[in-house]
């Protein structure tokens, strides 16, 4: 049984470990576009906000640990297509583009922030806070900064 999980971040990871723990001999693989696994991103605002330390500090499993679990873990791969006739994921990362196989696939990427067409630029200090590296980018064009405006109200909106 080969389960391929899409997303390694809170739900994708939790995913994994439920699944290798029913199933002990099934080979389960995680791919994470990202460069983190296993955070809170509810904790985001509160490394910004000073009254948590590090971006470290969110996260409750590194990479190392998963795959002592048994678990594989493909950080800055991306899963670009799929064939489900096939039982196939088409995935990007960093050695280039290859398919891999799946018995069973799980799709847990979260949200993407909508942005409305007049935010949508590239201009310096326009962030969406999603990710680590989004929360540490913010934290890079806050220093000096006068005002802040947050626009956008879900959980880590609200928490900003």
């Amino acid at each position: 049984m080969r389960i391929v999980v899409v997303g390694g971040v809170a739900a994708g990871m939790s995913a994994a470990s439920r699944a290798k723990r029913f199933d002990p001999g099934a080979e389960v693989v995680v791919f994470e576009r990202g460069e983190y696994i296993s955070y809170g991103a509810c904790g985001l605002p509160y490394v910004l906000g000073g009254a948590v330390d590090d971006w470290d500090d969110l996260v409750a499993r590194t990479p190392e640990q998963m795959r002592g679990r048994g678990i594989g873990v493909r950080l800055r791969h991306e899963v670009t297509g799929l064939d489900a006739q096939a039982r196939t994921v088409t995935v990007s990362g960093p050695s280039g583009v290859c398919t891999e196989p799946y018995d069973r696939l799980l799709i847990a990427t979260g949200v993407s922030a909508i942005r409305p067409d007049w935010a949508r630029t590239d201009a310096a200090g326009v962030h969406v806070l999603r990710e680590i590296p989004d929360g540490q980018a913010i934290a890079r064009s806050l220093e000096g900064a006068r005002r802040v405006c947050i626009v956008g109200t879900g959980y880590i909106g609200l928490e900003l």
